[in-house]
């Protein structure tokens, strides 16, 4: 084999190893699926359609050898559908906000097609499966905080309450998946550019300036109703208003992320201490809270006022 080969060989079997790798590791720690998609992203937009399909039906054999049936089931129906919505995206020239909504749509739609059809292929109620899901994900965090002494009012409160959270993670599933989703893209979407410029790939989205990222005006809008909803109304529509309520939230987490690479920009924050700072705030539930609450505050404080102020994206 020549060396060009070799380089050849390479660069298509890298990204689908790197994806697979990504997303089994993600089993210990979990944000690393979040970028799982990149690499499928960039077999498809260097390879064309055809070669990217085969080499994510090699990722996804390999983590079905691995991980079984059910993770890669997971993985094709979430990482592999992102990296395809991505890449027609890319193809055809989208903003940054009709990519980010596609990405979130077409794999979070995908991510419950294939749970409800391997839950109904393996003979189980796919209406009382995101219920029994949390309520063994409660049990085993029990029998990891016991295995380790952790403090005892933390377990019985977990014993106490366990079939509760069981109960709202059920009722809030759709719009946890919906967010799970919005995440993967808008992180997807940065690594994809940071990586494309830092080794000149060319396969970033050249028309998307994530410092530059506004929800539309109308989903204030979302956030009214949902939150009404959320508070006045009973049973099954108080739960789709939840479910709203958390979507638009998920759109305004985003503007938040927008808003704070805003600034690492304009402060000329290093690459590798922004993307510690996104994973540290990404492993931290109560900060993206405070990221989608600056996000509807942008709505009004405006506080990116001049578009000719926006600091140039150089990775």
């Amino acid at each position: 084999m020549t060396q060009g080969a070799g380089r050849s060989f390479y660069a298509h079997v890298a990204p689908p190893a790197l994806s697979a790798v990504l997303f089994l590791a993600s089993m210990a720690l979990p944000p690393l699926a979040m970028f799982a998609a990149a690499p499928l992203y960039y077999s498809i937009v260097s390879h064309g359609h055809k070669a990217g399909a085969g080499w994510a039906v090699v990722a996804a054999m390999a983590v079905f050898l691995i991980g079984g049936p059910a993770v890669a089931a997971i993985y094709i129906g979430t990482c592999v559908s992102a990296a395809f919505a991505l890449s027609s995206s890319f193809f055809k020239d989208d903003s940054l906000e009709r990519t980010l909504a596609k990405a979130a749509i077409v794999s979070s739609l995908a991510g419950f097609a294939v749970f409800y059809a391997a839950v109904e292929m393996s003979g189980g109620n796919a209406i009382d499966a995101p219920q029994r899901i949390a309520g063994m994900a409660v049990h085993t965090a029990m029998e990891s905080y016991k295995q380790v002494n952790a403090d005892p009012e933390v377990i019985n409160w977990l014993s106490e309450n366990g079939k509760s959270l069981a109960e709202v993670f059920a009722r809030l599933f759709p719009s946890m998946a919906f967010l799970s989703a919005l995440t993967m893209a808008a992180m997807n979407i940065m690594a994809i550019r940071a990586a494309s410029l830092r080794f000149g790939l060319g396969i970033y989205f050249k028309n998307h300036s994530l410092a530059e990222l506004r929800a539309s005006d109308w989903l204030v809008w979302g956030v009214v109703a949902g939150g009404a909803g959320s508070m006045f109304a009973e049973g099954a529509a108080q739960t789709v208003a939840l479910n709203v309520l958390i979507c638009v939230m998920g759109a305004y987490m985003v503007q938040g992320l927008a808003l704070i690479h805003y600034f690492f920009m304009k402060a000329q924050v290093h690459v590798i201490l922004r993307a510690i700072g996104y994973f540290v705030i990404f492993s931290q539930p109560p900060l993206i809270l405070v990221m989608s609450g600056l996000g509807l505050m942008d709505v009004w404080a405006e506080f990116r006022k001049k578009k000719t102020d926006t600091p140039e994206e150089q990775s």
